[in-house]
């Protein structure tokens, strides 16, 4: 066996070195794979913020703007909040 290991040892140190070459390769693509997916769910987060505050902003202007009751305008809206909860919880699960 030791004999073999002094033949080889370029051979050897070639593979080693191949394979940790490969295992780094293998670790990088994993970790820019788990950023890639940070960064999505960082930009999913924001677009669920941004619609949330348009819904309410939209709330606004129509209580200022609207001649019916601020109560059937605020049951409205609570409809369609309850819509984007379950729409952003679907996209969520997907």
């Amino acid at each position: 066996m030791e004999q073999y290991q002094r033949e080889n040892r370029d051979l050897i140190q070639r593979n080693k070195t191949r394979e940790q070459e490969e295992l780094e390769e293998l670790l990088l693509l994993e970790q820019q794979g788990n950023e890639q997916r940070r960064l999505d769910l960082l930009q999913e987060e924001q677009r669920q913020l941004q619609a949330k505050r348009k819904n309410k902003q939209a709330l606004l202007d129509e209580l200022e703007q609207s001649q019916l009751p601020a109560t059937i305008l605020l049951a409205q809206h609570k409809v369609r909040a309850a819509k984007l909860e379950t729409q952003i919880e679907q996209q969520k699960q997907a």
